[in-house]
């Protein structure tokens, strides 16, 4: 990471072109929530720590020599594609082949934001640099089983939860982003939220995922925001779920639902 951002940044600073930073969660088991950016930085693990140290190296080249740098600071960004080894795609992978969930612990909460989210705040990026450390989360925190109860009922799963209860060094309990820095300079906002976590959220995700497990149908459910809207469609569904007769279900926005049909 360090060698990496050293080069971007002698390229920036040859061709006084500005950089945006894409670190990551720097701040530890915190002290406060939510975490907004002046939360004190303690990093838990080796990579979170050489990305901070990409941060400092970033502070070096702006003061030294005037490269804009803009900092991002994402939380748990996740989507389509992802790595099996990230928590949601392990779910899901595992209740599609097995008849058992493993996880260490039902308890850890996490801050997850859609990668379409992530990247449309990056665009901003594009016509300014303030100079500026930036969280990017959803402001909202998921215990791991919050997600998995969700993608039980979302593929019309029943399989049993086991915890190996292991202990993990330096495990964060809770993260929850602080964005109103983000929100007050650019105005803004997760766009795929719901009142449940959307864990497939476009009409080209559906798409993509359709092509992906070959023919058969696929449910696209809008979710209004509203309260217990999502759980409240999902029942509706329940029947079709647990005769599984469809591959995926996906909580989709209207905009999307439209597009889609």
């Amino acid at each position: 990471n360090m060698f990496g951002t050293q080069q971007v940044l002698e390229f920036c600073r040859r061709k006084q072109c500005p950089l945006v930073y894409v670190s990551t969660y720097v701040y530890g088991d915190p002290l406060r929530l939510p975490v907004d950016e002046d939360h004190p930085v303690r990093p838990a693990t080796p990579y979170a720590h050489s990305k901070y140290m990409g941060e400092e190296l970033c502070r070096f080249y702006h003061r030294y020599w005037g490269v804009g740098v803009n900092i991002l600071r994402p939380f748990n960004i996740y989507g389509l594609g992802q790595k099996a080894s990230f928590l949601i795609p392990h779910l899901i992978r595992q209740i599609r082949e097995k008849n058992m969930i493993e996880v260490r612990s039902l308890l850890p909460r996490r801050d997850f934001l859609y990668i379409d989210d992530a990247v449309d705040a990056l665009m901003f990026f594009l016509k300014t640099t303030t100079q500026q450390i930036y969280n990017l989360g959803s402001g909202v925190s998921y215990s791991v089983e919050d997600v998995i109860g969700l993608l039980q009922t979302l593929l019309g799963s029943c399989a049993d939860i086991v915890q190996s209860r292991a202990q993990v060094p330096n495990e964060v309990l809770e993260v929850r982003a602080d964005c109103g820095r983000l929100r007050r300079t650019f105005g803004w906002s997760p766009k795929y939220m719901s009142d449940a976590l959307p864990i497939l959220n476009t009409a080209q995700d559906c798409a993509r995922l359709a092509k992906r497990l070959g023919t058969g149908p696929v449910v696209a459910l809008w979710a209004t925001g509203q309260p217990r809207s999502t759980v409240d469609v999902m029942l509706q569904f329940r029947e079709l779920l647990q005769q599984r007769k469809f591959k995926v279900v996906l909580l989709l926005r209207k905009s999307a639902v439209q597009n889609f049909s």
